[in-house]
């Protein structure tokens, strides 16, 4: 299980870093114009969306699963205590990354950046 995730992990990483350097597909010609920034902040405020958005992602796969192996327990205590750790290990993680976020944008906020 934990190989699969890391796998999907890494194959969700190098497929979705090259779309943030991509150019603009055109969407300039259609009247669409987005806002074309190459600055060091802005790529650095986009990967931090992605990795935040992919961080979600993957919280709301765990909080699923250990709901799904809680249900499925049947009763068997060692399965409710594993979802149980799976769910407070996700909530956790997902408070320390969320906390790193907060801390990286007061610091930016304050530096002017």
């Amino acid at each position: 299980m934990i190989q699969q995730l890391i796998t999907f992990v890494f194959t969700f990483i190098s497929l979705s870093l090259p779309v943030l350097a991509a150019d603009d597909y055109g969407l300039s010609e259609t009247g669409a114009n987005l806002p074309q920034s190459t600055d060091l902040p802005s790529l650095i405020g986009k990967v931090l969306g992605s990795v935040l958005g992919f961080t979600g992602t993957i919280f709301f796969i765990l909080v699923v699963y250990a709901g799904l192996m809680w249900m499925t327990a049947g009763g068997n205590e060692d399965r409710i205590k594993k979802a149980r750790q799976i769910l407070i290990a996700a909530i956790i993680g997902l408070v320390i990354v969320l906390s790193a976020y907060a801390i990286t944008q007061f610091i930016g906020g304050a530096l002017g950046a």
